[in-house]
């Protein structure tokens, strides 16, 4: 994989948010930042053929899991029926404030799930998984 590109925040928390727009305007200002409230929203950006295409899918996901609507868990169900096998295109961190270890395991052995991360979002974690996923880092 490339340098992280496209950035979609699925998250129902606009503190986050707002948080994970600072980090990610420090990383680089170039990478396209994608936020949504709700993942039906984010389902729905997603839809648009357009979308679809593998250069305009997010290269990296951060996945709230408790959210109303449609949980995180609910939103991965909907993104490989939608993608199929181009789900796992996405680097898909579930990025929760949930210290419930049913939710790590699960989030361990979910075949699209990259990994399971506590908020908030900082430079430093954006910077690990630009190091584990991605290449060549940007710092």
């Amino acid at each position: 994989m490339t340098a992280i590109q496209h950035v979609m925040m699925i998250d129902d928390d606009d503190v986050n948010n707002f948080i994970g727009k600072r980090v990610l305007d420090k990383y680089n200002p170039q990478t396209r930042l994608s936020q949504f409230g709700t993942a039906v929203d984010a389902l729905n950006f997603l839809r648009q053929p357009e979308n679809q295409r593998s250069e305009n899918l997010p290269s990296l996901i951060f996945l709230d899991l408790n959210m109303p609507l449609m949980s995180g868990w609910e939103f991965l169900t909907e993104l490989e029926k939608l993608l199929g096998d181009r789900a796992k295109e996405p680097v898909i961190i579930v990025f929760s404030s949930s210290v419930f270890p049913e939710d790590v395991r699960k989030a361990d052995n979910h075949p699209l799930v990259s990994a399971y991360k506590y908020k908030p979002i900082t430079l430093e974690l954006v910077e690990e998984i630009q190091g584990e996923f991605f290449s060549p880092s940007l710092s």
